[in-house]
């Protein structure tokens, strides 16, 4: 061993000091993110679908309300819209006493004025159908695939 002026024990000359400094330290590898990011999906989904339940078991309406009723930003719950609402009552009423078709149906809804709330457009027949066929309508609460109980 040579100690000429150096570190005991090292050549003199040599100049590799590990330092915790100068270590270098490894990275995680990408799959590592990978997985990470799916966890955090994963527990973000999970999240919103909790709020989301929590919110209709309260009774608050979780999402965009259906053709006639409109959200209130306030109460969080859903109104009935004083323009299409009384439109969507007269087309049930039409499909209740009259023997007409659903293509008839969706004339007779654009002839009286209920267009889709987003767009304006004209609803179509399939829209007119699942409006028709919707348990909101007549006063059943489903979200998830399942009647929410009503609360008092």
């Amino acid at each position: 061993m040579v100690t000429t002026g150096g570190a005991v024990g090292r050549p003199s000359g040599s100049s590799t000091s590990r330092t915790p400094a100068s270590v270098p330290i490894p990275s995680r590898p990408p799959a590592c993110d990978e997985v990470m990011a799916k966890n955090y999906i994963d527990n973000l989904s999970e999240e919103m679908k909790k709020g989301m339940r929590e919110k209709a078991q309260q009774g608050h309406w979780p999402t965009v309300a259906h053709v006639g009723y409109l959200n209130n930003r306030e109460t969080k719950r859903i109104e009935i819209d004083p323009v299409r609402g009384p439109l969507v009552a007269k087309l049930f009423e039409w499909y209740a006493r009259e023997d007409v078709s659903l293509k008839e149906l969706t004339v007779r809804a654009f002839a009286a004025g209920l267009t889709h709330p987003r767009s304006g457009r004209r609803m179509t027949k399939s829209e007119i159908h699942r409006l028709l066929h919707n348990p909101a309508y007549y006063g059943d609460f489903i979200w998830n695939r399942g009647q929410v109980p009503r609360v008092a």
